[in-house]
């Protein structure tokens, strides 16, 4: 008799695809080697992805990725997908269970759930304001 498949440990994130994630105050930090990989990706030279999609962090310790004045990210298009999800830097591939904002579980339907099934720990912080909560 064969030995039954052992559980998966894998977290499969609930992801609706809202954009949320993409759409809040923050940085997108990036390293060398992912500035390297998107530039390529977009059959940019790596002057001109700098020059075009980074800004300086506001640590002014390296770049990151340039957000729009409401604070979207400038990958995402106007179907919530990332332009570079191939390629994406670390910290967006590592949200929400490697990182995630104060105000996660109250703008991420994924958080939210993952939150209420135990899997992440609740947030300590407050709720944004009304005009920011996740509907």
């Amino acid at each position: 008799m064969a030995p039954a498949p052992k559980p998966s440990s894998k977290i499969v994130v609930p992801c609706i695809r809202c954009g949320a994630c993409c759409r809040w105050e923050g940085q997108v930090k990036t390293t060398d080697a992912e500035i390297s990989r998107i530039a390529r990706f977009l059959n940019l030279s790596e002057e001109a992805f700098i020059a075009t999609c980074t800004v300086l962090r506001q640590d002014r310790t390296g770049l990151a990725i340039r957000m729009l004045a409401d604070g979207t990210c400038i990958f995402l298009d106007d179907k919530n997908e990332c332009k570079i999800h191939a390629v994406k830097p670390a910290q967006c591939k590592g949200y929400p269970l490697k990182w995630r904002n104060p105000s996660s579980e109250h703008l991420c339907h994924a958080v939210k759930v993952l939150v209420e099934e135990g899997v992440l720990p609740p947030s300590e912080y407050e709720p944004p304001p009304a005009g920011k909560l996740f509907k």
